[in-house]
């Protein structure tokens, strides 16, 4: 399969332009700083993000003019109402966070109807940053657990639950980390697939985090030390496909459109036909 050709763009561009972009797809102004440094942030992390934006456009125009989310306090579940993660992460994250510390303990959530996953790295980031813990588990069982250690270096670990055996194995690690309070348990198989659970405890920053994360390698778990990834990412700048970066480009140039026909062709921004 042929790679798309990349190009390095500057972590501070990308989160200028994400400004302007994210307005074009109807991301409300105040929103906008929040959710444009979660697209740099998981686009660094993941390498995907742009090019899920560029994929799902037409929908998330959609959906952020659709309805609006929700949060039942008594079941714990929050109705994205077919909103991105895009634009739910950080809802998700300051509502974990506030109910996380004023519990002073564990708290779990579930996202019911979540379309994609568009910008979960950077949401979860965000989150460790503010010494939130997360352990994330998606509708196909890839489980993420995010946490910092007490000079703010961000970890992340992932994989598949599985057999019985390794889950309750993976519990223990779980418990280990993030101490004897941190009771999870697993959603069912046949869970709802566009749900997402989130379980949410305020971290007591332990340098030994790493560590484990890094042992945990050989049980087919997978790390990322992910302070150490945007740190290379604001030195050096992220690789993108050129279709992607020209996509970001391209949104921000209808941000700044003039709206009229006539304003447009002036302004350069369409060519005039040579009917006219």
């Amino acid at each position: 399969m042929k790679q798309p050709a990349m190009v390095s763009a500057a972590m501070s561009e990308i989160v200028r332009v994400a400004w302007w972009s994210l307005r074009s797809l109807g991301c409300p102004l105040g929103a906008i700083e929040a959710r444009a440094r979660m697209l740099a942030y998981s686009q660094a992390l993941d390498g995907r993000t742009l090019g899920a934006l560029r994929e799902n456009e037409a929908r998330l125009i959609a959906a952020f003019s659709g309805d609006q989310p929700s949060f039942d306090a008594s079941t714990g579940k929050i109705e994205a109402a077919g909103r991105s993660m895009l634009d739910m992460g950080p809802r998700v994250v300051d509502l974990v966070a506030g109910m996380a510390k004023r519990k002073d303990g564990v708290v779990r959530v579930e996202v019911l109807h979540l379309p994609d996953l568009i910008g979960l790295a950077g949401a979860a980031t965000i989150a460790a940053k503010r010494g939130l813990g997360l352990a994330i588990i998606d509708s196909k069982h890839t489980w993420r657990v995010y946490a910092a250690t007490r000079d703010g270096n961000v970890t992340a670990m992932s994989g598949l639950l599985r057999d019985a055996s390794i889950n309750d194995a993976l519990i223990a690690s779980w418990r280990e980390i993030v101490g004897a309070r941190f009771l999870p348990t697993l959603p069912e198989m046949n869970a709802d697939q566009s749900a997402l659970d989130v379980i949410a405890f305020p971290f007591v920053a332990d340098d030994a985090f790493s560590a484990r994360a890094e042992n945990a390698k050989a049980r087919g778990i997978t790390c990322q030390h992910v302070s150490r990834v945007l740190k290379r990412a604001y030195s050096h700048g992220v690789d993108v496909p050129i279709a992607d970066l020209a996509f970001l480009y391209e949104l921000e140039t209808r941000t700044w459109a003039p709206s009229s026909e006539r304003s447009r062709m002036q302004a350069g921004f369409q060519a005039i036909s040579s009917a006219a």
